[in-house]
């Protein structure tokens, strides 16, 4: 979904799940009657009010961390959290 985020219109969103061998019938059901849409509202609304600006965006222990540039760097912080990751 990252790399199509300029193509997210209803037919992209029942492509995709016909990509994910998932019911296109329930997707499309679940898309017309707005089942997740209380979510999807509650996400983005907590996104902003956290600071998200757009996607990605990494939390780490409860922190906005714009420094996680790359995967080495998000491993290093991990492992330094949790220790080393096998």
């Amino acid at each position: 979904m990252l790399s199509r985020q300029d193509r997210l219109a209803r037919n992209d969103l029942l492509a995709y799940a016909g990509e994910l061998g998932l019911d296109v019938d329930r997707v499309t059901c679940e898309l017309s009657e707005g089942t997740h849409r209380p979510r999807v509202r509650e996400d983005v609304r907590s996104g902003v009010a956290s600071g998200v600006a757009g996607t990605p965006t990494l939390f780490l222990g409860g922190e906005r961390r714009d420094d996680l540039v790359d995967a080495y760097r998000l491993m290093s912080e991990i492992e330094d959290r949790l220790g080393p990751v096998t």
